[in-house]
C-alpha cells in the first residue's frame, strides 16, 4: 500500500511537471516570466510620495511664475515704448512752439497735461537765460550779459517704468535784438512770490542815485512777466535805485515799495531781486487771555515773528488789522518791540515769551516760555492772530490821567532782559479807581504823571494778577510779567 501510494504521487507529480511544461511551451514570449512581473506588481504597493508630489509643484510654480512675469515684462515694455513715442513727440511739438518766439516772449510755464488715447500726460517746460559766463538763471544774474535763453521740455506719464527717464527735448532761442553793448550796462530785475515761483504784473522805476554817476533812463522797463523778471538794457555805467510797487503787495522785510540799490559797470550786468508778493491780512487781538476791559498802551509796538526774522510793526498803538508777507509757515505774534541783541548788550528780548528759561523764581519751578503756534494765511486772503501779553492791576488816584512803564533789568526773576529803557503810555480815567493795564513780558517800573511830573508809583497800588510767578520787588518798585507756568 505505501510504495503505491507514493507512484501514485510521483504520477501525478510528473503529470503536473508535464503539464506545466507544455504550457510554458506553449505561450510565446515567456508567460511565466510575465505572471512573476505581475505577482510581483501586485505585492509592491509603492508610488509617488508627498514630498514628491509637493516638489513637482514647486518646479511647476516656478516656472509658472518665470513664464509670467517674462510676459508682464514683455508687455509693460511694450507699452512703455508705445508711451514714451508719444511723449516724445509731445516735447518735440512743444519745442516746435517756443522757438517761433522771441526769447523775452518764452517763459516757464506752468505744468500742464495732454490727453493721448487713454493716458494722460504732464508736460513742463522751464526757461532761463544763460549769461557770458555760463550761468543760467531765470531772469539772468551776475554781473554777465544776457546771451540766449534754454528751455527744457520734458513730459511724464503714470505709468512709466521706474527705471525709464521722462521724455526730453531742449532748444536755445537767440533774442531777436542785440541787447549788449561794451560801452553800457544791463540790470535784470527779479520778483520771486511767497510760492517761489514768478511774481508777475509788478511795475518796475529805475533811477540814478545822486552822485552815483547814471544817468535816467529813456523808458523805464516793463511789468514783471511770467517769470518774475524786467529788464534795463543799454544803460549808462553807474549807481541806480530800483523799485518794485504794486498796489495791496509787500516784501519779506514788509515795505509795500522796496528798493535796491545797484551798480553797473560798461559792458557789464547788475542784478536786483526781491521776494514780493499779494499780502496777508492779520485781524489782531490783542491780550486774549486778559479781561475785555483791560487798557492798551497808547504806543504799544507788536512783534510777529516769521521763519525770516522778527518784524516789529511801527505803527505805534494798536491797529485792528496789519499787512504782511503770507510766508506760508505764518507767524507768532507779542505785545512789545524785540530788539535782537548784540555785543554791546541783549537788546530786548524778555517780550519775547520763548526767551524766558526754565528756572526757579520764589521757590516756583518755571516752565520754560514759549511762543503761541504761527498762524499763516495765502497772498490776499485773511487770518486771526492774537498777541499775547501780560496784565497789571493798577489803583489810580484823581486828577491822574496818564500811566506809564519803563523796562528796567530784573535778572533774578529770572528776566533775560531789556536793556534799551522802552517806555509804553497809558490813558487812565484820572477818577480813581482800578484800571487793568496789558503790559508786555518784562520787568517794568510804573510811574503816573501828576502835576509835580512823573513820578513813581508804590508798589503796593498795583499787582500782576494773571501768574503766580509775577514778582513785585518791593525795594525798587519793578514788576516783572512772567509769561511762564508752573512746571
Amino acid at each position: 500500500m505505501h510504495q503505491g501510494s507514493i507512484r501514485g504521487d510521483a504520477g501525478r507529480q510528473h503529470r503536473s511537471e508535464s503539464c506545466t511544461s507544455s504550457t510554458q511551451h506553449q505561450t510565446p514570449g515567456g508567460g511565466g516570466s510575465v505572471r512573476k512581473h505581475l505577482k510581483a506588481a501586485k505585492a509592491d504597493d509603492s508610488g509617488f510620495t508627498l514630498v514628491e508630489v509637493i516638489v513637482s509643484m514647486m518646479v511647476f510654480a516656478l516656472i509658472a511664475v518665470g513664464v509670467t512675469y517674462a510676459t508682464s515684462t514683455a508687455l509693460r515694455l511694450t507699452n512703455d515704448t508705445s508711451a514714451r513715442e508719444v511723449a516724445t513727440n509731445l516735447a518735440a511739438s512743444e519745442i516746435d512752439s517756443v522757438r517761433t518766439l522771441d526769447a523775452f516772449a518764452v517763459y516757464t510755464a506752468p505744468d500742464r497735461t495732454v490727453t493721448v488715447g487713454t493716458r494722460v500726460y504732464t508736460i513742463k517746460r522751464s526757461a532761463g537765460w544763460v549769461s557770458a559766463t555760463g550761468t543760467t538763471s531765470g531772469c539772468g544774474t551776475g554781473t554777465g550779459q544776457l546771451q540766449y535763453k534754454r528751455v527744457n521740455v520734458t513730459v511724464t506719464w503714470p505709468s512709466m517704468l521706474n527705471s525709464s527717464a521722462a521724455a526730453r527735448a531742449d532748444t536755445i532761442i537767440a533774442p531777436s535784438s542785440r541787447l549788449n553793448d561794451p560801452d553800457l550796462g544791463s540790470i535784470f530785475i527779479s520778483a520771486i512770490a511767497a510760492d517761489g515761483t514768478g511774481s508777475a504784473g509788478k511795475s518796475v522805476s529805475v533811477s540814478p542815485t545822486s552822485g552815483g554817476g547814471g544817468a535816467a533812463l529813456p523808458t523805464q522797463p516793463a511789468a514783471t512777466d511770467s517769470d518774475g523778471c524786467s529788464y534795463a538794457f543799454s544803460v549808462k555805467p553807474g549807481s541806480y535805485t530800483v523799485t518794485l510797487s504794486k498796489a495791496g503787495a509787500i516784501d519779506v522785510n514788509q515795505a509795500t515799495a522796496p528798493t535796491a540799490t545797484i551798480s553797473v559797470g560798461a559792458g557789464g550786468a547788475a542784478s536786483a531781486a526781491f521776494q514780493y508778493d499779494a499780502a496777508g491780512t492779520y485781524n489782531v487781538s490783542y491780550a486774549p487771555n486778559a479781561a475785555a476791559s483791560r487798557i492798551l498802551p497808547t504806543n504799544l509796538s507788536t512783534t510777529y515773528v516769521s521763519s525770516f526774522a522778527p518784524y516789529t510793526s511801527p505803527t505805534t498803538g494798536t491797529p485792528s488789522t496789519v499787512s504782511l508777507f503770507p510766508f506760508s509757515d505764518g507767524y507768532s505774534a507779542f505785545g512789545g518791540a524785540y530788539i535782537a541783541p548784540t555785543t554791546a548788550n541783549t537788546g530786548c528780548v524778555s517780550v519775547d515769551p520763548a526767551a524766558w528759561n526754565q528756572s526757579t523764581v520764589n521757590g516756583k519751578v518755571m516752565a520754560a516760555g514759549d511762543r503761541l503756534d504761527p498762524v499763516s494765511t495765502t497772498p490776499g486772503g485773511s487770518t486771526a492772530i492774537s498777541v499775547p501779553m501780560g496784565a497789571l492791576s493798577y489803583s489810580g488816584t484823581l486828577l491822574v490821567t496818564n500811566v506809564r512803564i519803563t523796562s528796567k533789568v530784573n535778572a533774578a526773576a529770572g528776566d533775560p532782559g531789556c536793556y534799551s529803557n522802552r517806555q509804553y503810555t497809558y490813558s487812565v480815567s484820572g477818577l480813581g479807581g482800578t484800571s487793568l493795564l496789558a503790559v508786555p513780558y518784562g520787568s517794568w517800573l510804573v510811574e503816573e504823571q501828576t502835576i509835580l511830573g512823573w513820578v513813581t508809583v508804590a508798589n503796593n497800588r498795583y499787582t500782576e494778577p494773571l501768574n503766580a510767578a509775577g514778582d513785585i520787588e518791593t525795594a525798587t518798585n519793578i514788576v516783572t510779567i512772567d509769561p511762564r507756568k508752573l512746571k
